[in-house]
């Protein structure tokens, strides 16, 4: 971690701030889109599970990010459910991105590619339609994925470069 406790722990307090915020906006769409409320909570369980164990006090702070990461990767991926697939969701992939790099953790980059792989290959392998049956061409989500993964080099480079004395 390149960044002192007290500065990891605000940092991590705003992440999972985003988690929960962000389950609770999945209530509101799921039930502006029709989900009904009782399917519009159990989406937004999700995330609320991993805020509330990225709280935890485990004992290295790789875990917390873990968690903490995956609590917004889980909260993107509903999001786009609930949207049916809306490409301009997707674009929310690169903020959550934005937004981790505030961590300047190395482990970062780690869990957003396995996040990648596990929407776009394990998911894909399970339920191709739940993952490509959007309506859009090969060539826009092979792009996507691209864009992603750049995306996810960029933070690698962020967060490992050194950071200045006394700077973020």
């Amino acid at each position: 971690m390149s960044v002192d406790e007290s500065q990891f722990q605000r940092r991590h307090r705003l992440v999972v701030w985003v988690v929960f915020s962000w389950a609770i906006g999945i209530v509101i769409i799921a039930a502006a889109r029709g989900y009904g409320v009782e399917h519009a909570v159990m989406e937004a369980l999700l995330p609320v599970g991993f805020g509330i164990a990225a709280l935890w006090a485990w004992p290295d702070a790789w875990q917390r990010v873990g968690l903490a990461t995956a609590g917004l990767c889980a909260a993107h991926a509903i999001t786009i459910h609930l949207v049916e697939g809306s490409v301009w969701t997707h674009f929310a992939f690169f903020g959550l991105g934005a937004l981790l790099i505030l961590y300047r953790h190395a482990a970062v980059p780690w869990f957003l590619v396995i996040d990648i792989a596990f929407i776009h290959v394990g998911l894909a392998y399970v339920d191709p339609h739940s993952v490509y049956g959007h309506g859009w061409p090969t060539g826009a989500r092979f792009a996507l994925i691209a864009a992603q993964v750049a995306a996810v080099t960029t933070i690698w480079r962020v967060s490992a470069r050194p950071r200045a004395a006394g700077g973020p």
